[in-house]
């Protein structure tokens, strides 16, 4: 009995691993990236055929889309191992990748794809797609407003000027563009002009700057660098390497990605790109020289590198050069302090104009203007004929605009005047370079009158009334030692009285 069970499952392990021996049938099928579209965006198909390495591949035949046109094709293989019942199989997965334009509207077919693998003949499901209208003027993605004044290529979408070193080839491309916060100001009102108004010199996208060239600015002056990356498709991985450094700048970040990138779709050298902003910062340059800004790496891949061999590579925009020089010698006005570069404007008031004698009040400076306004100074208060001046609080609130860094500095000084009657808290003045007029100017708050009542000299005077400190003579002096000790025990051990003790 027990011989006949060990048979038996002898037989079952055999038939076991003769099942997991057996070769799974091959197969072929086909996927598209979505079924409604606009006649100006991309589909991407994908054929799959998956087949046991023992079988005979034998041929493959494509599809022909009669309504589309195919932009690129790319073959990619991927090869598996697997061990059931100590039986090793080898698969084969081959994926043949479209990238295609749809001719016309409507509801278009594409044919099915055909594969012959071991005498079996393969062939893939037809897929229909619906194809609408393509937006005017090429619709913005994620909510993004489409610049205008731009020129448009046949399927509508605003052609930009192309980014230096790039040819119109390239899957992914990162580029970096400065501007000055000026230039910054006239695209943006070029973009908000009316449509057919005539804006002048094309925009870029939002978020982008102007083409990069010879940047050349003063110690101390805003510049807005903005790192824009190119792609054929919609990134389906993304990931910051190296962000760019900027040791020899004071950096304020403008903008950053959360989440996922925001699109705008852009025609480059007659290529439909996918324009995203990475990274802008608006960067203030602390001393004079050629600095250098490092450049900004990534690792993307898109719909179609995603399996091309080394499709996750490395992608490096250029290095920016930055020539500063100097502030002018000439026109600088006294008390100018170096960190006051921008356009300023200054105003002071206080919180009680009519203080009685003993009271303190509170001036509050205001610093409001576009620049780097954490580090603007102001001439110091103390010393101020007839008050006593405390040190100042100090609060600043920045904005971050596409158009630079700008906001306000609050100062508050607590103010105890000294003297009664009538006082001045004298003008302030703000001496700063504004690089867009290139000159020096001076802001200046008016001059604030005060009047103390009373005679803040005569508080606290002796009055005559003063009376005898009968705690005086109850007052003892503190013990400067850390704890309470006596010297009995050392009376006893040097005293006669230790023998006595002994004894």
């Amino acid at each position: 009995m027990a011989r006949g069970l060990a048979l038996t499952v002898a037989l079952s392990a055999a038939t076991a691993s003769r099942a997991g021996a057996a070769a799974a049938p091959p197969s072929i099928d086909a996927q598209v990236s979505a079924v409604n579209l606009a006649l100006d965006e991309n589909l991407q198909l994908v054929v799959r055929i998956s087949r046991d390495a023992s079988q005979t591949y034998q041929s493959y035949t494509r599809p022909d889309p009669k309504d589309f046109d195919v932009l690129s094709q790319s073959e990619a293989e991927q090869t598996q191992w697997s061990i059931v019942n100590n039986v090793q199989s080898v698969r084969s997965i081959e994926q043949h990748i479209y990238v295609m334009r749809p001719r016309r509207k409507g509801t278009l077919t594409i044919p099915p794809a055909a594969a012959k693998i071991d005498g079996r003949e393969l062939r893939t499901r037809e897929i229909v797609v619906t194809v609408t209208a393509a937006p005017r003027r090429g619709a913005p993605l994620a909510g993004q407003p489409q610049p205008r004044g731009l020129a448009v290529d046949r399927y509508g979408l605003p052609v930009l000027p192309p980014p230096d070193g790039m040819n119109g080839a390239e899957d992914v491309f990162i580029e970096a563009r400065v501007e000055t916060p000026r230039q910054a100001a006239a695209r943006a009102q070029a973009a908000a002009a009316p449509e057919g108004a005539d804006a002048g010199a094309p925009p870029t996208p939002a978020g982008a700057a102007s083409p990069s060239g010879p940047v050349s600015v003063h110690v101390g002056e805003q510049i807005l660098v903005t790192w824009v990356i190119y792609s054929r498709g919609e990134l389906w991985a993304y990931r910051p390497i190296a962000e760019p450094k900027n040791d020899d700048f004071w950096s304020e970040e403008i903008y950053s990605p959360q989440g996922r990138l925001s699109y705008q779709r852009a025609s480059v050298k007659g290529q439909d790109y996918l324009v995203s902003v990475l990274l802008k910062r608006a960067l203030f340059p602390l001393k004079a020289g050629r600095l250098t800004i490092s450049p900004f790496q990534v690792e993307a891949t898109t719909a179609q590198t995603a399996f091309y061999p080394g499709a996750s590579a490395e992608r490096s925009g250029k290095a920016i050069t930055v020539d500063v020089a100097p502030l002018p010698a000439a026109g600088r006005p006294d008390g100018f302090e170096a960190a006051n570069v921008g356009r300023f404007e200054v105003s002071a008031t206080v919180d009680n104009a009519r203080p009685k004698a003993g009271e303190a009040i509170t001036l509050r400076v205001l610093v409001k203007g576009q620049g780097n306004l954490r580090s603007v100074r102001l001439p110091r208060l103390d010393p101020l004929d007839g008050f006593k001046v405390y040190d100042p609080t100090s609060v600043d609130s920045i904005e971050r605009k596409e158009t630079g860094v700008e906001g306000t500095k609050l100062l508050t000084y607590l103010l105890l005047p000294r003297k009664g009657g009538p006082l001045t808290v004298p003008a302030i003045h703000l001496p700063y370079y504004d690089p867009g007029e290139g000159r020096y100017q001076v802001a200046v708050a008016p001059a604030i009158n005060i009047t103390v009542e009373g005679d803040p000299e005569k508080i606290g005077a002796d009055s005559g009334d003063a009376k005898e400190n009968v705690l005086g003579p109850r007052l003892r002096p503190l013990r400067i030692r850390r704890h309470v000790e006596t010297s009995i025990g050392e009376r006893v051990l040097r005293g006669p009285a230790l023998p006595v003790g002994l004894a």
